[in-house]
């Protein structure tokens, strides 16, 4: 008992003073205010932290968003894009069919074709004039340099075609059939001859 009492002297020694237990006290608030401030500081930054990873997430995320937005608006315009071009090649070829259909100009061309002669290709390419509806052009192959003139003149001679031309073609080879182009405008009203 002696020791807890001496040492309870010596504590009782140490507080004994007015000072002391003052200096003791104003230390421990000292440290008690330095435990909020830093718990206090901790806390904020890792709020902080905490919200910029919020602020970040939302900001990726509505990028994201505006990248979608902006992808949806791009295929929008090339849709856009895309569709006019069909609306004015659909406006051609319905003029085309309108003015003369197509299986007749076929039919025309091939109905002046002498026996002997094959056709390879033939395309229509739209013509802006207002009097012409197309320009034609003609390939193929004959066995002789008559049968292409007879196919030019009784092309000519349609009421359908004007300008009608034959195009130069390459020396023609032995055992081989003559090839020839021939490039004519198609009228929408048969041409007075």
């Amino acid at each position: 008992m002696t020791a807890l009492a001496s040492r309870a002297d010596s504590i009782g020694a140490f507080f004994g003073s007015e000072r002391a237990r003052t200096l003791w006290r104003s230390n421990l608030w000292m440290i008690l205010m330095l435990l909020i401030v830093g718990a206090s500081i901790a806390s904020s930054l890792s709020y902080t932290a905490r919200a910029d990873r919020e602020i970040n997430q939302q900001y990726e995320a509505k990028l994201a968003l505006c990248r979608e937005q902006a992808e949806r608006i791009r295929v929008a315009e090339q849709r856009k894009d895309q569709g006019i071009a069909l609306a004015a090649k659909a406006a051609i070829d319905a003029s085309l069919v309108d003015a003369l259909p197509p299986s007749r100009a076929l039919a025309e061309v091939f109905n002046s074709a002498p026996v002997g002669t094959r056709l390879v290709r033939l395309s229509l390419d739209p013509k802006a004039d207002s009097d012409a509806l197309a320009s034609v052009h003609i390939q193929g192959a004959a066995q002789t340099d008559v049968q292409i003139s007879g196919f030019v003149a009784r092309l000519a001679k349609l009421p359908w075609f004007t300008g009608v031309q034959l195009l130069p073609a390459g020396a023609k080879t032995p055992g081989t059939p003559r090839q020839f182009a021939i490039t004519a405008i198609f009228q929408t009203a048969p041409a007075p001859r």
